[in-house]
């Protein structure tokens, strides 16, 4: 028993040390809602509304950005056919409706690309850590979203669109609300369990102490101590 919980106070100790610097960072925004577009379907859609497609269940993982580091600027701008995609600060990935890094230079072909291929964008983001402030618009062959857009491209806010079917929304544009979320530990969790876990030990100790048995030594908690009231 001390062995397990030694194991698994070392882990969650471990979970809540700060990522080194140069860590690779996964942002997921989750769609919590959304409303009908014009067309009045449903959204969500319901289930098997576009080509058997389940209807989607929220918190639902709309989209990703990856950047570079905890801490992370930059921003990226394309207008469309006739124009170069202007990239500023750091390497990203977003994905959501479509997927665009840096690496895309303008139209590759002349004339249907794929759904996901992009008509035009407006990203920018500043992250911290711990929390991310980003605008996003993304309109593809087939698929639009705006997170929190602020820019001159798309409609202002959250909305989510599609031509097929996308966060629940079946041929519109629908609105929606969300939020991001990193892939790094909570640090109030980790706080927690920790908490937990120690007093889980004591406990465990002091049931031991009662019954007579010897304390184990374990590393950091060898300083434990229990005393018992002197019997009558």
């Amino acid at each position: 028993m001390y062995k397990l919980l030694s194991f698994a106070l070392a882990a969650a100790a471990f979970a809540a040390l700060p990522r080194p610097a140069g860590a690779i960072i996964t942002w997921t925004f989750y769609e919590t809602s959304c409303s009908p577009g014009s067309n009045g379907v449903p959204c969500p859609a319901p289930a098997g509304v576009a080509g058997g497609a389940p209807q989607v269940t929220f918190p639902y993982p709309l989209a990703t950005l990856t950047l570079p580091d905890t801490t992370s600027a930059g921003s990226a701008i394309w207008y469309g056919a006739g124009a170069a995609p202007v990239y500023t600060g750091d390497a990203f990935t977003f994905s959501g409706g479509g997927a665009l890094s840096p690496a895309f230079s303008g139209p590759a072909c002349s004339i249907f690309c794929g759904p996901g291929y992009p008509v035009e964008f407006d990203l920018s983001w500043n992250e911290t850590p711990g929390g991310l402030s980003a605008s996003i618009f993304l309109l593809t062959a087939n698929n639009e979203i705006a997170i929190n857009n602020g820019s001159a491209l798309g409609p202002a806010g959250y909305w989510v669109g599609s031509d097929n079917i996308l966060g629940g929304c079946f041929d519109a544009l629908c609105r929606m609300t969300g939020y991001w979320q990193s892939d790094l530990p909570e640090p109030a969790s980790a706080g927690l369990l920790l908490t937990g876990l120690l007093v889980t030990w004591v406990a465990w100790q002091a049931s031991r102490a009662s019954a007579g048995r010897c304390l184990p030594r374990l590393g950091f908690l060898t300083h434990v101590v229990v005393r018992q009231s002197p019997s009558n």
